[in-house]
């Protein structure tokens, strides 16, 4: 099994000053899982959560987005915490990123088999991932240990 800088396929971790929010220039700390990688290019898959659950729901402005959340304490995240595959996913971040940042990263937990099985449920129904990317995705946690059954 393939890991980096202590963390592997379903981690949760902080990343302190986090220089690649999608949806705001503000640079903070942010809460991710690690979803797995490609060894070819290097390439890490992660998706932040976010505690904005006034974006969610009937009415408001994320309300068709794959999403679920989990509650605190699941893997070490520190409050209530939505997982948005249609916001927060990311295919794009170099491993040389976390290795330039990696004093800003800290392992918080490990999602459980329940949990692992709940992300992959709503990753499956994502539509703005590549169907390439999923199948890695599940290879990596595959390879953790984990069950997947996709």
């Amino acid at each position: 099994m393939l890991t980096f800088l202590g963390l592997k396929p379903e981690d949760v971790f902080t990343w302190d000053n986090y220089p690649f929010n999608a949806t705001t220039q503000n640079v903070k700390k942010r809460w991710l899982i690690l979803l797995g990688y490609f060894v070819i290019d290097e390439t890490i898959f992660v998706v932040t959560t976010t505690t904005r659950f006034e974006y969610y729901g009937k009415g408001k402005p994320r309300e068709h987005h794959v999403y679920f959340d989990f509650p605190a304490g699941t893997g070490g995240l520190a409050q209530n915490s939505i997982i948005d595959f249609s916001q927060d996913f990311q295919s794009d971040i170099p491993l040389s990123a976390f290795q330039k940042y990696q004093s800003n990263i800290i392992k918080t937990g490990t999602l459980n088999q329940d949990n692992i099985n709940q992300l992959l449920n709503f990753l499956e129904k994502a539509p703005t991932i590549a169907k390439i990317i999923k199948r890695r995705i599940y290879e990596c946690i595959r390879e953790s240990g984990y069950k997947v059954t996709k």
